[in-house]
């Protein structure tokens, strides 16, 4: 995995500060030798191999290289004038990577703390990354690391590690998320492509960035350049290059995709992609044979979500030609595995409720409480999706705008496992319980607004089956 910046650009000043150094009478020729001949062995710059042999110190290598790159030399230690009001300007985890620090803004100008001022290409990036011209300051890298981690983590901005937030809840496989056994490989397929844009929608807080962070797991391979645009950046992905937007505008989205896509990482994902410059951005990245992973916030299913994307065609060319998945996301709570107790009802019951189930009885559950899950019942979220393979044929209605109405028949016939499917799926096997499928699934088909009876499993269950109206039940649980 190569971090942004990974260019070597020290070459030019090598070769320059040895006859510097000579120049000024600071080391002789025999020294020098020396410390080129163990260059040939080592993957360190020629400055560092000086110090290290004892020949020079580190203050003067950088005080002559800063001259010869115009960059002054800056001691970090001791630098008061760096404004910490201006450090969220360049994520942390860029800083971390490039050994590069926000000092001060001076009129229309950042100027930055670097370890290696001759990368140009760095500052390309923090130039569009910011909206600043770039200066540089040479700094000590050992010093900068320090200032880094001081700097940020004063910041507190992203400083949620394993020792205060579950391991689980940002390392979770793809396998362990919800995924259904007939879903999981389509969702793994699109992933494998490595191409196109994949898209995963559902309303705020319903654990879309957990599938994110699951499926930037599994592509985690060192020859993949993998980067995360974050509105928030939660959690800290190991060898992924991630960067928070510091606005909320379209325009603060769109300037980070125009510096990632001169980067031009192979895998993207973006977090809450809302404007029509955002959708541009990623149509170009997705057009280069990239992967582009998006999240979107809303509560439209997938029909809704693409006949309303439909109505975008002329502005969003780029991406529905290459869109290849849409995952719409629901979270419903699960059925604590440590207390999960089993209750039969009939087939008869078990139809009306709209199990597919063949027999004279059935099992669902529920949590009984215990002092794992707090005595609720419940540990947790599972994941519920829906699957859409986006396919020629789809593109093509969107493109020409095809009624909803034949839209909509299209895309139910594609959908790999419906809501419905999956939640009799978790429901037969004890992981959500029959009040938290009834409830989603009210939402979602009328059928359901009309069912008479289910068995009595507690008081509330009692109220339901004499009420026969999931709303009256529903309305009852809510205020007890």
């Amino acid at each position: 995995m190569r971090p942004l910046g990974w260019n070597n650009h020290a070459g030019y000043a090598q070769k320059k500060l040895g006859e510097m150094l000579l120049d000024a009478s600071l080391i002789d020729e025999s020294q020098l030798k020396t410390a080129l001949t163990k260059q040939q062995r080592s993957s360190k710059k020629l400055g560092e191999i000086l110090v290290n042999l004892g020949y020079t110190n580190e203050e003067l290598v950088l005080n002559l290289l800063g001259k010869q790159l115009d960059s002054p030399y800056i001691k970090i230690d001791d630098a008061e004038q760096i404004d910490n009001t201006i450090i969220h300007r360049i994520p942390e985890n860029l800083a971390e990577r490039n050994l590069v620090l926000p000092v001060k803004v001076e009129d229309d100008t950042l100027w930055v703390a670097m370890s290696d001022p001759a990368n140009q290409f760095l500052k390309k990036v923090l130039a569009l990354l910011t909206g600043y011209n770039i200066k540089s300051y040479i700094a000590s890298p050992k010093e900068l690391k320090q200032a880094i981690a001081r700097y940020y983590s004063r910041e507190g901005r992203f400083e949620k590690t394993a020792e205060n937030v579950p391991l689980h809840s940002y390392f979770l496989p793809l396998k362990q998320l919800g995924f259904t056994p007939r879903q999981l490989p389509v969702f793994e397929k699109y992933l494998e492509l490595q191409k196109g844009c994949l898209l995963i929608i559902g309303p705020e807080d319903s654990g879309k960035k957990t599938t994110v962070y699951g499926s930037l797991r599994q592509l985690n391979f060192p020859d993949n350049d993998i980067v995360s645009i974050e509105r928030k950046m939660d959690y800290k992905l190991e060898c992924v290059n991630q960067l928070e937007i510091s606005g909320t505008s379209d325009q603060d989205m769109k300037r980070m995709i125009d510096s990632v896509n001169q980067f031009n990482p192979n895998i993207l994902a973006v977090e809450n992609i809302q404007g029509v410059e955002s959708w541009n951005g990623l149509g170009r990245m997705a057009e280069k044979g990239n992967l582009v992973i998006g999240t979107i916030n809303t509560d439209q299913n997938i029909v809704d979500f693409l006949t309303a994307f439909q109505d975008k065609r002329t502005t969003h060319y780029s991406v529905i030609e290459n869109l290849t998945l849409v995952a719409e996301q629901k979270l419903v709570r699960a059925v604590c595995p440590y207390c999960q107790t089993p209750y039969k009802i009939t087939g008869k019951t078990a139809r009306k409720m709209g199990l597919k189930v063949k027999g004279a009885m059935a099992n669902i559950y529920k949590g009984k409480g215990c002092s794992i899950c707090n005595h609720t019942g419940y540990y947790g979220n599972t994941a519920c999706y829906e699957l859409l393979p986006i396919n020629n044929a789809i593109k093509d209605m969107m493109m020409q705008n095809a009624s909803k109405a034949k839209m909509k028949k299209a895309i139910r016939k594609e959908i790999t496992c419906s809501f419905n499917d999956v939640l009799q799926e978790k429901l037969l096997k004890g992981q959500v319980s029959a009040e938290d499928y009834l409830q989603v699934m009210s939402k979602n088909l009328n059928q359901f607004k009309e069912l008479k009876t289910v068995m009595v499993m507690d008081t509330f269950w009692s109220l339901f089956e004499r009420s026969g109206s999931i709303n009256a039940y529903l309305e009852y649980r809510r205020k007890n």
